[in-house]
């Protein structure tokens, strides 16, 4: 994988260095805080070959997956953010209930691929267990 294209083609299409306020990651994200969030190109985002998927919320947020680190150091070394730093976002006018959902959605929305396969495999389970093909222990 080539992280440095990668890196270079993220920079651009989320509207160069100027454009970022904050850089972070976690273990599978960017998250960026934007200055202005109608100059990125989501769907070109989407595109690049090593991007698994992006979450637009409180924060931008590319999703990578393992190879994070590798795609973030290489962004630090080529986006400045030193003079960015006192920039503002642009104001978010939502109402504070509006921020709070979204928070709470974006910290479980991990989660539900999860939940779900654990309901299908204990339903897959049940039915196992009611036709006599597994045994109860």
């Amino acid at each position: 994988m080539d992280y440095k294209k990668i890196a270079n083609e993220i920079l651009d299409l989320i509207g160069g260095s100027k454009n970022v306020a904050t850089l972070e990651h976690c273990s599978t994200r960017l998250r960026f805080s934007l200055v202005d969030k109608s100059v990125v190109d989501v769907e070109k985002i989407k595109k690049i070959k090593g991007v698994m998927g992006v979450v637009d919320g409180s924060q931008f947020q590319i999703v990578i997956g393992n190879n994070v680190v590798e795609v973030y150091d290489i962004l630090l070394k080529i986006c400045p953010l030193s003079g960015n730093q006192g920039i503002e976002a642009k104001k978010d006018d939502r109402k504070w209930g509006a921020k709070l959902l979204e928070f709470i959605i974006s910290v479980f929305q991990p989660l539900v691929p999860a939940i779900a396969g654990a309901g299908v495999l204990k339903s897959v389970l049940l039915l196992l267990s009611m036709f006599g093909l597994l045994k109860n222990v």
